[in-house]
């Protein structure tokens, strides 16, 4: 898929992404009074973030880069924006382009690739096939939430089996701590040391996972 012509408007870092994030509550409650298609309408900081970097087939776009990569992290920002906003039509279009291209289609099957862009022959896919396991997480949050508020059982199943993917693949038993995940499967584990990132454990979604299964992450 070629680049999208950066629109005329502000770009969105991803640090500012991850301000946003801090920023928001994690969701409980669905929005008094919203319906699932309610969109942007409430909302104008998603609809600069959605006229500036995401693609209408809900490719987030990282303008921050020349080369206008998409990340996994993006793509769980994105979905959980779409949800905060009550989106479901935009909610709807970043998951199918986060299946269709970082995860082959099925990301109850395969967590998704971190890294996708334009390779050394010009085409577009991916760069990077290990997951992000923050991604990973978030990801899975929106779509439980998703599923709850929009009743869309669907949701749930890609959402649980995902998680199950979690603990086969991004989970390590650390001596005298126990288990810890890992930033990702591959690259975190190597002679004897382990690597890994306070700030790809968000304790609210910990505990909204421990809720609807006990087994973790």
């Amino acid at each position: 898929m070629p680049p999208v012509a950066t629109p005329p408007v502000a770009t969105v870092s991803r640090r500012r992404l991850l301000a946003a994030l801090a920023a928001l509550p994690v969701l409980s409650i669905a929005v008094p009074g919203c319906a699932a298609s309610g969109g942007s309408r409430g909302w104008p900081a998603w609809q600069l973030l959605c006229d500036s970097s995401l693609s209408e087939d809900g490719r987030m776009i990282d303008r921050t880069h020349a080369d206008q990569r998409s990340t996994s992290e993006g793509q769980s920002y994105a979905l959980f924006f779409a949800l905060a906003a009550n989106d479901a039509e935009r909610f709807a279009r970043v998951l199918r382009w986060t299946q269709d291209n970082l995860a082959g289609g099925d990301m109850a099957a395969q967590l998704p690739a971190w890294l996708w862009g334009r390779d050394a022959k010009g085409g577009w896919s991916v760069l990077d096939p290990n997951p992000a396991s923050d991604s990973d997480l978030w990801l899975a949050y929106a779509l439980l939430e998703a599923a709850r508020l929009w009743r869309q059982p669907e949701y749930q199943r890609i959402a649980m089996a995902m998680l199950a993917q979690v603990r086969e693949r991004e989970i390590a038993i650390l001596e005298g701590l126990g288990p810890m995940l890992l930033p990702g499967p591959h690259g975190f584990l190597a002679d004897g040391a382990t690597r890994v990132n306070p700030s790809y454990l968000p304790l609210p979604l910990l505990r909204r996972f421990a809720a609807v299964d006990r087994s973790g992450p």
